[in-house]
């Protein structure tokens, strides 16, 4: 039985993106690369680790339940394609030329907001003395990692950056003004080890490299050079992390960017997904109907200052039942303790709602990237499907829904306002003044 549970799961998780490539890649992309990132994370390593016997580095024994793992992803993907393939029917036309929209005016926006935002943030560390200039200097090695400067409020706007940049991207904006905006947005991404953002802009270009062009070998190569580039920046940023951040200032920076061992400990939430299904079948731990999705994004927005003590319920029971399911303690109990082990999507739902959860997020989930497919007629619709999709890689890679929300809100800052500003001189009338 698990040999034929694995044979769906990759047939599902690697044909469906091949058949919605040959139909057309471009107005699948974002399903697409939903599949993708959703068999990286979540089937294939469940089966990889298994299958040839590598050590997942945690302490649990969850191999009975692998099959269990492997049907609920048959359900969801299943579930994602019916509900995809009849929300995408009857797309609008895709106009990659732009006829009817004004560039100049839209690089205006970008630039006024990246400097607004570029200046927000800046301000909000160098007034909650947060030494950014030095650490890039090396005259201080001051630990960034999860500082907040004034406030995670404003520290987050970063977010808005990575979107400006690929807005710029996406309206043909001067190479030189996008290299700026790009080393603007390094200056904060670096030091305080937001990888995922990285990730985000790797992503955005990719898909709106593919969106924009006729594809070629030329050009699929051009792309595949740079997408490798950049992958192994990024590969090297994650594994000297806590070296730039100087959470380890003592530790030496390492050219061992990619191993086996690296790649398990990035993508084994299956394993902590399978680690929830056997805790709550067992009466180890329960489901929470809700509380992690609902409860948690108010908790989120709300301010610290609004609660006793001026300090969050945090963290969360989610994140406490799993450190529980993992035999793991607080740093602070033990030394030497891990912590903070991330479940994938199908962890978070259960663990909420149990399978009839995961049957019902499949179908918004397709409902959602189905919308976005069928209304892309240009680039500035396009990319706020592009904004769900790097929401939904949080999502799908961490499980915790809150953040999910939390990213999305700060991704559709910049396409919001741009809507609002846009339109505005365009009913005025005074789009060449704007």
């Amino acid at each position: 039985m698990k040999i034929f549970l694995e044979f769906i799961a990759l047939l599902m998780s690697v044909g469906a993106p091949i058949h919605w490539a040959v139909i057309d890649f471009k107005k699948n992309i974002l399903a697409i690369l939903f599949f993708i990132i959703y068999g990286s994370y979540v089937v294939w390593p469940l089966i990889l680790i298994h299958e040839f016997s590598l050590n997942h580095y945690l302490d649990i024994q969850v191999d009975a339940y692998i099959q269990f793992g492997l049907a609920v992803d048959i359900v969801f993907m299943g579930l994602f394609l019916i509900v995809y393939e009849l929300s995408r029917k009857n797309p609008k036309i895709v106009d990659t030329h732009q006829k009817n929209i004004n560039n100049e005016l839209i690089h205006k926006f970008v630039l006024a907001m990246y400097s607004s935002f570029f200046a927000i943030i800046f301000l909000n560390n160098y007034l909650g003395d947060v030494d950014l200039i030095g650490k890039w200097l090396g005259y201080t090695n001051q630990m960034t990692y999860g500082v907040k400067g004034l406030t995670y409020y404003l520290q987050n706007l970063v977010d808005c950056l990575v979107i400006l940049i690929l807005l710029g991207y996406a309206s043909n904006m001067r190479r030189v003004y996008l290299i700026l905006m790009l080393a603007g947005a390094i200056f904060f991404i670096i030091p305080f080890g937001f990888r995922y953002r990285i990730i985000y802009l790797i992503l955005g270009f990719s898909i709106l490299f593919i969106y924009k062009n006729e594809l070629s070998i030329k050009k699929i190569l051009a792309f595949g050079a740079a997408i490798l580039c950049l992958t192994l920046i990024f590969l090297f940023l994650g594994a000297n992390r806590t070296v730039i951040v100087g959470q380890e200032p003592t530790k030496q920076f390492t050219l061992k960017i990619l191993s086996v061992n690296d790649l398990v400990m990035q993508t084994r939430g299956s394993y902590v997904d399978l680690g929830i299904y056997q805790a709550i079948d067992r009466g180890d731990i329960a489901h929470d109907h809700g509380k992690s999705f609902f409860y948690y994004t108010i908790i989120r927005a709300i301010p610290a200052s609004y609660f006793d003590g001026g300090k969050k319920p945090y963290p969360p029971i989610l994140m406490k039942d799993v450190d529980k399911v993992l035999n793991l303690r607080a740093p602070i109990d033990c030394q030497n303790c891990r912590t903070g082990e991330a479940q994938t999507i199908m962890g978070g739902i259960y663990y909420s709602f149990g399978a009839s959860g995961i049957a019902v997020i499949a179908f918004l989930l397709g409902s959602l990237v189905g919308f976005y497919a069928r209304n892309q007629k240009h680039y500035l619709s396009f990319i706020w499907g592009l904004c769900a999709l790097l929401a939904l890689f949080t999502f799908i890679t961490r499980g915790y829904f809150p953040q999910v929300i939390d990213n999305w809100i700060y991704l559709v800052i910049p396409p919001t306002f741009l809507k609002i500003w846009y339109f505005a001189c365009q009913f005025n009338g005074k789009s060449d003044h704007c």
